[in-house]
Parts: structure tokens; C-alpha cells; sequence
């Protein structure tokens, strides 16, 4: 009975799932080789060189290395019908042990009819996933990061429960406009028992690339993956673009004609992400909220932000913020117009200064011309990886009403 309800139900999976997840169709436990979060489902399903959150655990655990924040993420993703999955995961950065993740998963596929070998039927019984999986990364030597995840799914077919698991190896490295990603998937040789039979695992491999441009705001990103069995390998596509510094905007699609699109808002520490799935049949939504806190943070502050040299005021003091997970090896400060020409910049080995002053003067001892400029902390660490702070805007005024000095100052 049991075999042949898992029958139906691999067949439910096989007419619903197959084009969403992109993995092969029928593959024992194949919420194993899937990923969650809305933002890689929004860029076609692209993960493995391009996530930077939390759920990268899932698309490639040796990225686990490059977050430096504490992380909670949780994903609400309502599937065909009454399908639904839920979501919920944690990464934390170790400074230069590496960095750790741990996730957990909820697949409630429904009730369904069970029928005995002879095609009576039984009754109904409630069909269902937990999943569970942990993940450690980290930097192993010029800027190269490995890591590895474990995985295990409880499936549940009415009074019955199956345990599967299997693990992920993942490689990474970055260089200043190329990611490159290359994730070997369930490489473990081990079987899952049903009631009345066993199955093996498929490992699968999966390479992404992910290409820079516009200081990191836009991003071209693909994947191939290529399961050892007689299927052709999937690809994946996908496009970022950051119209703002808190709002971005994705697009994607994979070769199984599935179109992802969706946007995310970032406030503080939160962000907010969400993706859409169109195939032929219909649209699937899904939503992820990150929240982030501690860790490791660069970044700058200008005092005053609004100044000019001929006023009271001529000068503002950019205030260096660096708090890195590794040594810093070089760094470098620069400060750019509009047109992103670098007009100033600061460098130097080992730890950056506290303070760097800019009196708004060009080399001739002229004043630059009023408008905004923008400046931006980079930092490579004694592990060969580039950090970079968010732009701040400092503003050249020749006007006066704004930059008196308050009195007693």
C-alpha cells in the first residue's frame, strides 16, 4: 500500500514540480537538491555564485565565509494548490573560523487518496516534509572558500515516515567584477529505503558565474547544472540591477521555460524580497524576510556631510569604521564626482586611519565645483577578498545658510 502510495505522490511531484525546482524529476527526496529564498527563485533559479544571504547555505555552503552579519531569514513559499513551504534560517560569521548556518523546513503537500496494490481505496492520509540542514564555510587561502552543508528530510506518508540525507560540497571564489561557484550536490553514495524498496541518490554538479558592472549595481548571473544521469543539464539566467542603494530589481529564466522576475527593499537591517514564477500553467509567489544584526561591518560617515571651502566650514572629516573578520592587508579610500571619475583618494597597508580630511580643494589650491561626491571604503584582507563600504554623499555648497558653526563651537 505504502509503495503505491508513494507512487502517487512521485507522480504528483513529477507533473507539479519538476520545471520549478530544475532538478530531475523523480530524484528520491528531491527537496535535497533545492534551494529557498525568493531572490535566487527571482533571478531564474540562479544561486551558486550570486546569493550572499542566508540562503546560500542550501546554494552553496563555502559562501558561508563571506557573510559578516549575523543573519535570520525566514520564506513564506505557497507552491501548486494547498503546497506550501515554509522556511527558516540562521547564519553566523565566526571571524576567521569560517562561518556557520543552520536551517529548517516545512513542505505540507496535503492530503491525498491511498490505495492498495489492487487500486482499492484506503482512505486519506496527510503528505508532508521536514527538512533539516547544517553548514560550515570558509576561507582556505587566496581568497578561495570551501564549505559543506548536511542535509536530511523526514517525509511523511500518513502514519509512515522515510529519512533521507545527503550533503553538498561548494567552492567560491571572487575576484573585482567575476564571482565563479561550483557546487557538487549530494556526492554522498548512500541509499533511501521505502516499505518495499531502495533508490539511489544522483549526484549532480553545478557551476555559476556572475559578472560586475556599475561598482557591483548590476549584475549578469548564470548557472549550469548536470546531473550524472541520462538528462540534459539545466540552465539558469538572471539579472540584477540596484535602481537605488535600498532597491533592487531581478529578473530571470531557466531552459525549462520558467520566467522569475521580482524586487527587494532594504531598510536598515531589514530587507524584504520577493520573486514570482511564471511557467506555462501559472504564477507562483514567494516572499523572504531578512534580518540582519552584529557581525562585522566597514563603512564611513562624513562630519559635516555639507560643507564648503570658503565658508566657516571648510573642511569635513570622513570618520573610518572597520571592524573585519581578517587582518586587512591594504586599503584605500576614494572620492569620486558624478561622473564616477575619482577626483581624491587615501590608501595604505594594514589598518586604515580613524580620520581622513578633505578640504574640498583641487591640486591648484581652486575649490572643486558645488555638487555631490561620493565616497566609498575598499579593503583586501589578509585573505585576498575585497571588501567594500556602502557610497556615502558628501555635498559642496557655496552657499552660506547652512554651514555656519553653531555658537560655542
Amino acid at each position: 500500500m505504502i509503495n503505491t502510495m508513494r507512487k502517487i505522490i512521485l507522480l504528483f511531484l513529477i507533473i507539479n514540480f519538476g520545471h520549478i525546482l530544475a532538478v530531475p524529476a523523480g530524484l528520491p527526496f528531491e527537496v535535497l537538491s533545492n534551494g529557498f529564498g525568493a531572490r535566487a527563485f527571482s533571478l531564474g533559479g540562479v544561486g551558486v555564485a550570486a546569493p550572499f544571504d542566508s540562503s546560500l547555505l542550501l546554494w552553496n555552503p563555502s559562501q558561508l565565509d563571506s557573510i559578516t552579519k549575523n543573519e535570520f531569514l525566514f520564506s513564506y513559499e505557497p507552491l501548486y494548490g494547498d503546497v506550501l513551504a515554509n522556511f527558516i534560517s540562521f547564519t553566523y560569521p565566526a571571524g576567521k573560523a569560517g562561518g556557520f548556518g543552520i536551517a529548517l523546513a516545512h513542505f505540507n503537500y496535503g492530503k491525498y487518496e491511498i490505495m492498495n496494490k489492487e487500486g482499492d481505496t484506503q482512505g486519506e492520509a496527510g503528505v508532508s516534509d521536514i527538512f533539516f540542514a547544517l553548514g560550515y564555510g570558509k576561507n582556505l587561502f587566496a581568497g578561495i572558500q570551501a564549505g559543506l552543508n548536511i542535509k536530511i528530510v523526514i517525509k511523511s506518508f500518513g502514519n509512515e515516515t522515510f529519512t533521507g540525507y545527503n550533503s553538498d560540497i561548494g567552492f567560491f571564489k571572487s575576484f573585482e567584477n567575476i564571482d565563479f561557484g561550483l557546487v557538487v550536490k549530494d556526492f554522498l553514495p548512500i541509499k533511501v529505503k521505502f516499505s518495499y524498496e531502495e533508490e539511489n541518490f544522483y549526484p549532480g554538479l553545478r557551476c555559476g558565474i556572475a559578472f560586475k558592472f556599475l561598482d557591483e549595481r548590476f549584475k549578469i548571473t548564470a548557472d549550469i547544472e548536470k546531473y550524472f544521469l541520462n538528462v540534459n543539464p539545466e540552465i539558469f539566467g538572471g539579472l540584477e540591477y540596484f535602481l537605488f542603494d535600498n532597491f533592487v530589481l531581478r529578473a530571470g529564466i531557466n531552459s525549462s521555460a520558467v520566467l522569475g522576475g521580482g524586487a527587494g527593499v532594504k531598510f536598515e537591517n531589514i530587507l524584504l524580497d520577493y520573486a514570482f514564477n511564471l511557467n506555462e500553467t501559472t504564477v507562483l509567489h514567494k516572499v523572504s524576510l531578512h534580518y540582519r544584526f552584529g557581525g562585522y561591518e566597514i563603512g564611513l560617515k562624513a562630519e559635516p556631510d555639507i560643507f564648503s571651502p570658503l565658508s566657516a566650514n571648510k573642511k569635513t572629516y570622513i570618520r573610518i569604521n572597520t571592524k573585519t573578520k581578517y587582518d586587512i592587508y591594504k586599503w584605500k579610500l576614494e572620492l569620486k564626482n558624478k561622473k564616477g571619475e575619482v577626483i581624491k583618494s587615501w590608501d595604505g597597508a594594514g589598518q586604515p586611519y580613524d580620520t581622513v580630511i578633505w578640504d574640498g580643494l583641487k591640486p591648484d589650491g581652486l575649490p572643486y565645483p558645488e555638487g555631490d561626491y561620493f565616497a566609498r571604503l575598499i579593503i583586501v584582507d589578509e585573505m585576498d577578498n575585497m571588501l567594500k563600504s556602502d557610497e556615502i554623499l558628501i555635498k559642496l555648497s557655496s552657499s552660506e545658510k547652512f554651514l555656519m558653526p553653531l555658537i560655542g563651537e
